[in-house]
């Protein structure tokens, strides 16, 4: 009887594909299991695709407006602080992490703004600079393009 029971145990396990294992070598068990370097490699490797889809759908989506623009942000309203001015004004960040390029002519008019002050996000009806940052303490606006998220 104990005999038999052993018997059904392993016959559920070979359903499973799991008998193999058990009874396999160690030296042989290694084909099937990866080591932790190719997993590391591997999950690099699916991570680097990931943030490349990721650039690409930031790149290529987003709304497009009423007068034919596509706008890839979508957050057209939202007001956020400034928390960098990168280079000579050229660039800015917000504290939602997304980076803006700020047209030549503006760039002079960025200079003066400061870490801190609220930009609104509005849009603009130019199609090489869709947006409109607007600094609500300066009552200043200047046009500009969305770069990505750091």
């Amino acid at each position: 009887m104990q005999q038999s029971k052993r018997v059904s145990w392993i016959g559920a396990l070979a359903g499973f594909g799991l008998v193999t294992l058990v009874f396999m070598p160690v030296v042989a068990r290694t084909q099937y299991t990866t080591s932790l370097e190719e997993r590391v490699r591997l999950l690099e490797q699916q991570t680097s695709l990931l943030t490349q889809r990721v650039a690409n759908l930031e790149r290529n989506s987003g709304a497009v407006g009423s007068d034919g623009i596509r706008r890839p942000f979508t957050g057209i309203g939202e007001t956020w602080r400034i928390t960098q001015i990168l280079g000579t004004g050229g660039t800015l960040e917000l504290a939602n992490r997304t980076r803006w390029a700020v047209s030549g002519p503006d760039i002079d008019l960025v200079k003066g703004w400061r870490i801190g002050e609220i930009i609104e996000i509005q849009t603009n009806n130019n199609r090489t600079w869709p947006y409109m940052l607007v600094n609500t303490q300066k009552r200043q606006q200047v046009a500009a393009q969305y770069t990505g998220t750091r």
